[in-house]
């Protein structure tokens, strides 16, 4: 049981993980200081009711090797006062688009595994104040995402003709072969055609990968 100074105004904190070590280690932090209350969460619970009940003036500690959107998603959709909710996320280097999903789901903080508990406790000060704090760490990690995907458009976009271009708009545009067809005046026949070259310059297999490939290249 943890000892409470009556004159201190606690942190609530609960932590979602699948990961034991690590949730471990935020429940050791959370020992150690007073400032800090654990609200218990069942992770097996959750996935079997798909609803997560959490206090609004909680602070939530979502950690994953990548954030898991479908946890996201449960809380967004479970909790009347998810915009009061404050979220921290802890995941790896390798999220893509983390910062959309910080800003556009309205989490807090978004840092990284390696950072250590010392990152997290001023991932909690900040948030608890009402701040937003991303870490260096993955702040690099953003940047360099973005270097390579600013990259890999340019590549992208140097190796395609002016039909292949205007072809990917079209498909984007959710046209059929046929529509296409009508629009750049070629048959059904040639579309389909001029689509599996497409696909295999791009290496793709069908629309859903193009459009995968695009968007996570900020095409």
């Amino acid at each position: 049981m943890l000892l409470i100074n009556p004159g201190m105004k606690q942190i609530k904190l609960t932590i979602i993980s699948n990961n034991q070590y690590y949730k471990l280690a935020v429940e050791q932090l959370i020992d150690r200081h007073e400032k800090y209350s654990l609200v218990p969460f069942d992770l097996d619970q959750m996935k079997l009711k798909k609803t997560i009940d959490v206090q609004e003036n909680v602070i939530v500690i979502l950690d994953f090797i990548n954030v898991d959107l479908n946890i996201v998603k449960a809380l967004r959709e479970a909790c009347p006062s998810y915009s009061s909710i404050k979220i921290i996320v802890v995941s790896g280097d390798k999220t893509l688009n983390f910062s959309g999903i910080v800003y556009k789901l309205g989490l807090s903080s978004h840092i990284n595994h390696t950072d250590g508990l010392k990152e997290l406790a001023k991932a909690i000060k900040i948030v608890n104040e009402g701040g937003t704090y991303i870490s260096q760490k993955m702040t690099d990690s953003f940047e360099q995402q973005l270097l390579e995907a600013s990259q890999t458009k340019v590549r992208i976009a140097d190796s395609l003709t002016d039909q292949e271009k205007r072809l990917v708009n079209l498909i984007l545009d959710g046209l059929s072969s046929k529509e296409i067809g009508i629009l750049i005046h070629r048959s059904h026949r040639t579309v389909e055609d001029l689509r599996k070259k497409l696909y295999t310059k791009l290496q793709v297999k069908n629309k859903m990968e193009l459009l995968k490939l695009l968007a996570n290249n900020f095409f």
